[in-house]
């Protein structure tokens, strides 16, 4: 049986032996953070971003005005679902408006719901119908989640299904490479461009002096190894444009956060490339698994002539090649087009916002949406669309 928290949680009765608990403050029983985590490892390798330890560093890290509202369904007493979840207020035309939103901002590289694979759908329905019961008047929003992700397709189904407004984004997110063939037979196949680009940049580096790649798991100075890092990511337009981890000290205090738990759990990777014992590209990741996830790159673009960005990515590449364990590197993120010059692989991932089920909430849908996105999921609505087609 799940104990008390410290937190005074509410308890929802629902029905077949369903309970919901809604955790409010952050601290959880030590059964809760187990089964958590036991949930999250079942997931698979993404569920690193799933586990108790992730949200927990960003919570520390970003709480700010939000509220917790993370939801746990329990069944007969035992553990089966974990939605982590928080409470917005904003004011939007003098109206309040309470948003519940998946624990998730910027820096949130995968979400999704945490669920026992055989509860799924009675997990999503006794979800929706506590979000009825707590905060029928919100809005709901879900960002960063696999848009062909079980969990997902089901919560969209129960949503339909129970008549409230929705709109879905999805769109190619995350690219991946597959680390399970040759290094040579990976490298042939990039584009002539890239190769050349490679060739003449590491010799001009090495022309320059002596080039070297480290690979960094364990370190006793990790802070002073984070400020070396995180001082390179600032040496371009990151710093420029106010995006860097350095430009904002909430920021800055997650990735230190986060890198303190990885290590401490043998999950964080740093590999970086110095000129001459000068830092000139790192690239900070995550191991879960058999994947390899790059959370944050960075560049002194002092060094741009050789694009030690490049450079360093082709190393890592060709020791993850040699190294079994490793099936996968994800840069995560947009498929910008220096990602894409590496692999054509990415996944689709998307938001979806769901209104109050009330004449404000299909007002304020149709308003953001229009009402011809709420058609479209009609027979008659493609039907007339085709017939009129037809006569122009």
């Amino acid at each position: 049986m799940i104990k008390a928290a410290r937190t005074d949680p509410e308890h929802i009765r629902l029905s077949d032996g369903w309970e919901g608990v809604i955790y409010r403050e952050w601290g959880f029983p030590p059964d809760v953070i187990e089964g958590w985590d036991a949930m999250a490892l079942d997931y698979g390798d993404a569920g690193i971003f799933l586990g108790y330890g992730w949200f927990e560093q960003w919570w520390k890290a970003f709480n700010g005005a939000r509220s917790l509202f993370v939801v746990v369904l329990l069944k007969d007493g035992a553990l089966k679902a974990v939605f982590p979840c928080c409470l917005n207020a904003s004011i939007d035309d003098a109206r309040k408006r309470v948003e519940i939103t998946s624990l998730t901002n910027d820096h949130t590289c995968h979400y999704d719901f945490l669920i026992d694979t055989g509860q799924r759908h009675q997990a999503i329905s006794h979800f929706v119908n506590l979000l009825r019961m707590s905060r029928p008047d919100a809005e709901i929003c879900v960002e960063y989640a696999p848009s062909k992700g079980g969990n997902i397709s089901a919560f969209i189904g129960e949503l339909q299904r129970d008549g409230m407004p929705l709109h879905r984004y999805g769109g190619p997110w995350a690219p991946w490479i597959d680390i399970t063939g040759g290094w040579r037979t990976f490298q042939g196949g990039l584009s002539a461009r890239l190769k050349n680009t490679m060739r003449k940049c590491r010799r001009k580096a090495e022309g320059m002096g002596k080039l070297d790649f480290e690979i960094i798991r364990q370190c006793e100075r990790l802070d002073a190894t984070l400020d070396s890092v995180f001082a390179v990511e600032f040496k371009n337009w990151k710093g420029r444009d106010g995006t860097a981890i350095k430009c904002h000290p909430d920021v800055e205090n997650f990735y230190r956060l986060l890198a303190h738990w990885a290590m401490r759990h043998n999950h964080l990777v740093l590999f970086v490339m110095r000129l001459n014992d000068t830092h000139v590209a790192s690239v900070y990741c995550l191991i879960s698994g058999q994947t390899v996830f790059g959370i944050k790159a960075g560049y002194d673009e002092t060094f741009g002539n050789i694009s030690p960005g490049n450079l360093l990515y082709e190393d890592i590449f060709k020791y993850l090649y040699g190294f079994n364990d490793v099936k996968v590197y994800n840069f995560l993120g947009a498929c910008n087009p220096w990602k894409m010059e590496w692999t054509q692989n990415s996944s689709e991932y998307g938001s979806i916002r769901v209104y109050p089920r009330s004449l404000r909430g299909w007002s304020d849908y149709g308003v953001k949406h229009g009402w011809k996105t709420f058609l479209k999921r009609f027979d008659a609505a493609k039907q007339l669309k085709s017939w009129l087609d037809k006569e122009k």
